[in-house]
């Protein structure tokens, strides 16, 4: 028997309204409501949504004490709730036609980012804002800080999410209209905006989503994850459940590790077979970060048939090797895996341009890739090594590792040197850019006539708009 889902979608007239059911949001209610934004998006007629919700309280919450919830925070460090929330935000936020929430009682964290990606929002006398995700040992993710920042300002928002206090309505005038009846409140102005222009108040309302910075929220997975995966999570989530003060203990200032070793620039220690691949894809041993760019930008970024002829002549054998799952002892070393994720990432798509097998090596790649950063094996890899060492999670169909691929370049792009810091940025957009097209599509429309998979019409018309491929087309033509 399936569960009730966790809110319910109303129509009446060009005005939908979504109804939680449920003061917390489980690992489901997120998928819900996710689900429950695209119905509204594509039911034809509606001009306006309105959010609210069943009960005294809007919503309290991500619910921790959710099994699948739990699960998700235990299985990747937390990565995919963070990936689940943030896109939960945009599926609200990015709606065409506006949307407004109706607020009573308490509004606490994940469900004050649900009113924050609403356009706008009513709410009864008494009710409170309240995150306290800084208490309970977590960093406030989901994109709620930028929101929250554009709607209260820097020092209301100061005041919310460091000392994780409650405050009324009344206090914060730019969060919210006060009125008696939230509901009814809501519905009117929905009804004025349905009356208005359509083709207008969609306009207007994609140029005041504009002025919303969500760049600071761009490593938001990566931080969330941080903290969850630190004793005082832990500890506070303990607390909680035990409904007692936590008892945190100050972090231990980090003593140097004196095996760990600063990136070597030479490739000698290499099988000669991978320090080929490193020696062909960074023009010899990557000694001049900024020369390497330079020199080695036509094969990164040119192709051709050509390259790939060559590539296909030089290493087509242990490509296919790679591919199969051989060449696993070139993992024993930093460069040497690097290599071996050359093979699976990049020389595939040469090697196999507009062909399934472009894609074959990407589930290796993944792996080898998340064990080499679990490992460390970044302090050992050059700036522009790393950047290709993040590639898996780039080429990925799945959310949360794209987020936590932004991620990763964001602080790539700290770390870089001048010389070649355009470039890392560069690389870095071209992240975002996948990462905005799983979060629309959940994969790439464009390796659909490659893989056998049929359009959707929004993937379609995407593409006939100019959508990217990314260089690879269907062998076929198609």
């Amino acid at each position: 028997m399936q569960p009730e889902p966790a809110c319910r979608l109303d129509v009446d007239g060009h005005i939908a309204t979504v109804t939680l059911r449920r003061r917390r949001l489980s690992w489901q209610a997120l998928a819900d409501l996710i689900d429950a934004a695209a119905e509204a998006r594509d039911t034809p007629g509606i001009r306006a949504v309105v959010l609210t919700a069943e009960g005294d309280d809007f919503c309290h919450g991500a619910d921790l004490a959710d099994p699948e919830l739990a699960e998700a925070l235990r299985e990747d460090g937390g990565y995919h709730l963070a990936a689940r929330g943030a896109r939960l935000m945009r599926a609200w936020a990015e709606l065409p036609m506006p949307t407004l929430a109706a607020l009573r009682g308490r509004i606490i964290g994940g469900g004050a980012g649900l009113a924050l990606a609403c356009d706008l929002r009513v709410a009864a006398p008494g009710a409170t804002l309240a995150l306290p995700e800084v208490q309970r040992g977590m960093h406030l993710a989901w994109q709620i800080i930028p929101r929250l920042v554009a709607t209260v300002g820097l020092s209301a928002a100061r005041w919310l999410t460091l000392s994780g206090e409650p405050m009324a309505v009344e206090a914060l005038p730019g969060f919210a209209r006060v009125a008696d009846d939230p509901i009814a409140e809501a519905r009117r102005l929905a009804a004025r905006l349905a009356a208005a222009s359509p083709v207008a108040v969609r306009s207007v309302k994609a140029t005041l989503s504009r002025c919303v910075d969500l760049d600071p929220a761009a490593d938001d997975a990566a931080r969330f994850a941080r903290t969850v995966a630190a004793p005082d999570f832990t500890e506070a989530l303990t607390a909680w459940f035990e409904r007692r003060p936590p008892r945190f203990v100050d972090p231990a200032r980090p003593t140097p590790d004196p095996t760990r070793r600063r990136p070597v620039k030479e490739t000698a220690d290499l099988p000669p077979d991978a320090r080929a691949v490193i020696e062909f894809w960074f023009g010899g041993p990557p000694r001049d970060e900024k020369a390497v760019v330079e020199r080695q930008g036509r094969i990164w970024w040119g192709g051709g048939e050509a390259l790939d002829a060559e590539i296909r002549e030089r290493f087509g054998d242990l490509v296919e090797q790679a591919v199969d799952g051989g060449l696993a002892g070139w993992s024993e070393t930093p460069r040497g895996n690097l290599a071996r994720i050359i093979l699976l990432d990049q020389f595939t798509r040469n090697v196999y341009r507009g062909r399934a097998r472009a894609f074959a090596g990407d589930p290796i790649a993944r792996r080898v890739a998340l064990e080499a950063i679990e490992r460390g094996d970044e302090a050992e890899l050059l700036c522009i090594e790393r950047m290709f060492l993040y590639m898996p999670l780039e080429h990925t169909e799945d959310l949360a590792l794209q987020e936590r691929c932004v991620a990763l370049f964001e602080r790539l792009a700290d770390d870089a040197p001048e010389g070649i810091a355009g470039t890392v940025r560069g690389f870095g957009d071209y992240a975002v850019r996948h990462r905005d097209i799983i979060a629309r599509f959940g994969r790439f429309p464009h390796r659909n006539p490659i893989l056998g998979r049929a359009h959707t019409p929004e993937e379609e018309a995407y593409l006939a708009d100019g959508g990217p491929t990314f260089g690879q087309k269907s062998a076929d033509g198609a």
